[in-house]
């Protein structure tokens, strides 16, 4: 099946088979693929999981078609300050057009870029992360870059927490009543004033910075773009980087700062380190209500059938273990 879609991008024979298509990574948003041709070309081919957002396929085509034009756009105006980003290849048959529908998923290529296989969390390479998100948020505020249509309700909080109450008629209610509570008292402390709204990534998670002798080559996956503060962007990325169970207590003061300093070198004026442990915590109380949320639901985060027995089970321990961890942060913040 995959060859077949392959095909629809390119005018000559690739050479390939299917042995040589790897699954490359897997999420909420999209399947990765990695191609390798008997040339040593290597493409990234990826399925847009978008039908969980929208219920209508006309709507959906039509973020999709705007998406990836902003993202040409990005490449365009960008690469001149050394922000690269891959390229994206047309259809064989429409030049003009750069998804591929096929029985009803949608489907796009890049090619690849090569960078190191492994990394390791580490303060320099926070700063080098930080500092380049950073510099794209200066440059997405200089070039007026704009998108009309975000993945609905992607990092609104407050939707988020109202969701929330609307499971405390639900039976299982009683076993996170206390979680409950806290995540409802907690997380407004944190809700952003009045923000500018520029175009930010949405998921700059470590995996999606892509490293080579510990400078970042490029972002990947900005099927997440959208309008909000740069302050979603920046907690997301000190959350993704500072906090590991392979940390002492979970969290490396020392990765939170290098960030923190690298984004502000980035974006050409400091961001003061209240504002940024605002938006670190709210950005993690967040990730703890979806969890709660799918503790009810039971359809968006993936389980490990080898440790519990459910997915109800397995948010659970994500809910409390991420509370832990996060009642940990104001001591570790204080020191």
């Amino acid at each position: 099946m995959l060859l077949s879609i392959l095909n629809n991008f390119f005018d000559e024979d690739l050479r390939i088979e299917e042995k040589d298509i790897k699954k490359h990574g897997e999420g909420k948003i999209n399947h990765t693929f990695l191609i390798q041709t008997k040339e040593n070309k290597k493409y990234i081919l990826q399925k847009l999981n978008l039908n969980n957002f929208f219920s209508s396929k006309k709507q959906l085509e039509i973020v999709l078609k705007e998406r990836l034009k902003v993202y040409l756009e990005i490449k365009k105006n960008l690469k001149k300050f050394n922000f690269i980003l891959a390229s994206l290849l047309p259809l064989a048959k429409n030049k003009k057009k750069y998804f591929l529908k096929y029985k009803n998923e949608y489907y796009v290529l890049f090619e690849f870029i090569e960078h190191d296989k492994k990394v390791k969390k580490t303060p320099e390479l926070s700063f080098e992360a930080l500092k380049y998100l950073g510099n794209f948020h200066k440059l997405s505020k200089k070039y007026n870059l704009k998108i009309r249509y975000s993945l609905p309700h992607f990092h609104d909080t407050k939707y988020f927490l109202d969701k929330l109450k609307k499971f405390k008629k639900h039976q299982d209610f009683y076993l996170v009543q206390k979680e409950f509570s806290f995540l409802m008292k907690e997380t407004p402390k944190y809700f952003f004033s009045k923000t500018e709204n520029i175009l930010i990534h949405g998921d700059p998670k470590i995996q999606n910075f892509l490293f080579q002798n510990n400078k970042v080559k490029t972002v990947i996956d900005w099927e997440t773009m959208m309008m909000g503060s740069n302050l979603i962007d920046l907690g997301d990325a000190l959350r993704s980087f500072a906090i590991d169970n392979k940390f002492k207590n979970n969290f490396s003061k020392e990765i939170f700062q290098a960030g923190v300093n690298g984004y502000n070198e980035g974006l050409g004026k400091k961001i003061n380190i209240k504002t940024c442990k605002q938006a670190f915590n709210l950005l993690n109380l967040e990730l703890i209500i979806r969890y709660l949320i799918d503790f009810f639901e039971e359809k968006l985060f993936s389980w490990d059938n080898n440790k519990y027995k459910n997915l109800k089970e397995h948010n659970l321990y994500r809910v409390r273990s991420r509370l832990t961890i996060y009642n940990n942060l104001s001591r570790n913040f204080s020191k």
